[in-house]
């Protein structure tokens, strides 16, 4: 049959708050590497004009 698992309040509770830190820290990661890309680009753009500047 369909088991239920009766968790007490407490055990809820720590389950909700291990799963929203899990999520904070998947959001972190996706902001920190979106972050890094955009320093990447940046730089590269900034390569792409000193190159340009000294074709000149």
């Amino acid at each position: 049959g369909n088991q239920q698992v009766k968790m007490s309040m407490p055990e809820l509770e720590e389950l909700a708050a291990v799963m929203a830190q899990a999520s904070m820290d998947r959001n972190n990661e996706i902001y920190l590497r979106q972050r890094e890309m955009k320093e990447v680009l940046s730089s590269l753009e900034d390569l792409g004009s000193i190159r340009a500047f000294n074709v000149e």
